[in-house]
């Protein structure tokens, strides 16, 4: 199988699978479908697009700034990935260019898990002892400076007050 072909299967899944927002399907649709684009090229396509498909400028034009945005979550998830720099063709600066990758979703989202309350709450249980422990270690090893370990203890205790815990003391 071929790259564009992966990436053409890649498309068909993250499509299909409604796993992206719509900004970030839209996104990603443009530029699969129109290659290598900065954020600015991109919202000039999508705006030509809207205004095409009848939706009102005023509401095109409070999408421009979400491109950037959608860009660097769809490259956290490997979807896409950053060419070069080169000058866009809207700005006129030297920007980022993007792309697609023949990535898809599949091992990047994470689906929630059922669990009982009983079990919900035990393991809420646990991580509160582990957070009660990690705040009294924390208490042993700022020993350094006498207005620090105060601080610090302070802090320390106030969080542990607020997990109903007995405090620890200033040594």
């Amino acid at each position: 199988m071929n790259i564009r072909q992966t990436s053409v299967n890649a498309y068909n899944f993250l499509k299909s699978s409604g796993a992206l927002g719509e900004l970030q399907w839209q996104t990603y649709d443009v530029l699969f479908r129109l290659g290598g684009l900065t954020a600015n090229e991109i919202f000039v396509k999508v705006k030509e697009e809207m205004l095409a498909a009848g939706v009102a400028e005023s509401e095109v034009r409070l999408l421009r700034d979400t491109y950037h945005q959608r860009l660097s979550e769809l490259k956290a998830l490997g979807l896409v990935y950053e060419v070069q720099e080169r000058e866009c063709t809207v700005t006129h600066r030297v920007v980022i260019e993007w792309d697609v990758t023949s990535n898809t979703v599949v091992a990047k989202v994470n689906k929630p898990i059922k669990i009982s309350k009983g079990k919900h709450l035990e393991i809420q249980e646990q991580q509160l002892i582990e957070v009660k422990k990690l705040l009294k270690d924390l208490s042993t090893h700022f020993q350094t400076n006498k207005e620090i370990t105060e601080l610090i203890h302070y802090a320390i205790n106030q969080m542990l007050e607020k997990l109903d815990k007995p405090t620890v003391e200033v040594a």
